[in-house]
């Protein structure tokens, strides 16, 4: 009987084992385990701010715009604080036909596929995403030149 006893005792600890190391186990979804990686991308353009086609980015505060191959979406924070995002989500930057849009009530952006949400700093607010969005250098040339670049990942 005592052999019985003791294999019992046997199964359970290893049974306990078995359990605390799973617990103890990172999740695929840990942001510590994840790796931000974008498509690499070459941007260099100066916009005119007084242009007619940016008269949305005076009133709304953000423009969609075109840089080459790539789709921007610039925001303004001030007068000289210009923000410029590429409009492909970091929650599977690839995937075709996935776009930012602002939305304009609650005032951030959001993954038209996934339904992630970025604030204007580039953070995710809500996921699946849990990288932060590509971000484009700004600076001005002139009074009312902005430059926006980006020379690779």
């Amino acid at each position: 009987m005592s052999t019985n006893r003791y294999n019992t005792s046997c199964f359970l600890c290893i049974c306990l084992l078995f359990f605390f190391f799973l617990s103890c186990r990172k999740k695929s979804s840990d942001v510590v385990s994840q790796v931000c990686t974008y498509v690499p991308t070459y941007v260099d353009t100066t916009l005119n701010l007084k242009d007619i086609s940016l008269f949305n980015l005076r009133t709304k505060g953000y423009a969609y715009i075109k840089a080459g191959s790539r789709r921007i979406i610039l925001y303004k924070e001030s007068d000289t604080q210009y923000t410029a995002f590429d409009r492909a989500s970091s929650y599977k930057m690839a995937q075709v036909g996935c776009m930012l849009v602002v939305d304009t009530t609650a005032f951030f952006m959001k993954d038209t596929c996934s339904g992630s949400k970025f604030d204007f700093k580039g953070n995710v607010i809500q996921e699946p995403a849990i990288c932060p969005l590509l971000e484009y250098s700004t600076t001005f040339v002139g009074n009312d030149q902005l430059r926006i670049y980006h020379t690779g990942q």
